[in-house]
């Protein structure tokens, strides 16, 4: 998988072979997310163009698991910017 955007380490990520590789997972391997990430509009592409969007706020601090997507091989994450900065 790619994960890019605004986490802390951009790049490709492999999936391991032992475990259920999900989108939070992916993020917290990349570093975390930057300080202006917008939590709630984190995109992962699939090769076919599948797109999902997965609010990882409900997954992370409100214990939403079954929100956060089981990625696949070549997914892409993408983690979005928020526009205002509260």
């Amino acid at each position: 998988v790619y994960v890019y955007g605004s986490v802390k380490g951009q790049g490709p990520q492999e999936i391991p072979s032992d475990e259920s590789y999900t989108v939070s997972k992916a993020i917290i391997r990349a570093g975390g997310f930057g300080d202006f990430a917008n939590k709630r509009k984190v995109r992962v592409t699939r090769k076919d163009g599948k797109n999902f969007v997965v609010d990882l706020k409900r997954v992370i601090e409100e214990g939403h698991t079954d929100e956060d997507l089981v990625l696949q091989p070549d997914d892409q994450i993408n983690v979005p910017q928020r526009l205002i900065n509260m």
